[in-house]
C-alpha cells in the first residue's frame, strides 16, 4: 500500500523520484489536449447555437444535453488544468493521483450516460412521443372560454 501511495504521489518528471529511477515520459498530451479542447467546443457551440438549432421543440433531447454539456465542460476545464500543471511541473497537481482521479470520473461520467441510453432512454423517449401525440389529438383547454354556470 505504501508503495502505491508514493507512486501516485511521486512526481517523476521534477525529480522526486525514489533514486535510481528513470524519469516519467508522459506521453498523452496531445489526445488528452484534444479531448478537452473538443469538450470545450462542443460545450460552447451548444451554449450559443446547437440548442436551437439541432432540436427546436424536442424538449427531451433539450433537457439531456442541458444535463450533460455543463458537466462536460467542467470535465474538460480540469483536464486542461491537470494537463497544464503537468506540462509545467507544478509538483501537487502535476502527480499522478490526479491524472488517474480525473480518468476516473470521465469514465464514471461517460459510464453514467451510455447506462442511462441503454436502459433508460427508451422508456422516456416513448412517454415524451405519447405526450406530444396526446397534446396535438387532444385541445387544450382555453382560459379565454371558460364557462360559468348560469344563475336563473
Amino acid at each position: 500500500m505504501d508503495k502505491i501511495i508514493s507512486w501516485l504521489t511521486d512526481e517523476m518528471s521534477t525529480g522526486t523520484a525514489a533514486p535510481g529511477t528513470t524519469p516519467e515520459r508522459f506521453h498523452f498530451y496531445i489526445p488528452w489536449l484534444v479531448f478537452c479542447l473538443l469538450g470545450l467546443l462542443a460545450w460552447f457551440y451548444y451554449t450559443r447555437e446547437g440548442r436551437r438549432r439541432f432540436f427546436g421543440r424536442h424538449t427531451l433531447h433539450k433537457a439531456l444535453l442541458d444535463r450533460f454539456m455543463p458537466h462536460l465542460a467542467v470535465l474538460a476545464t480540469v483536464g486542461l488544468l491537470l494537463l497544464g500543471a503537468r506540462y509545467a511541473g507544478v509538483s501537487v497537481f502535476a502527480w499522478r493521483l490526479w491524472r488517474y482521479a480525473w480518468a476516473l470520473w470521465a469514465v464514471a461520467f461517460f459510464g453514467y450516460w451510455a447506462y442511462y441510453l441503454a436502459t433508460k432512454y427508451r422508456a422516456h423517449l416513448a412517454a415524451y412521443n405519447w405526450q406530444r401525440t396526446h397534446e396535438r389529438y387532444l385541445p387544450q383547454p382555453n382560459p379565454k372560454r371558460q364557462r360559468t354556470a348560469r344563475v336563473s
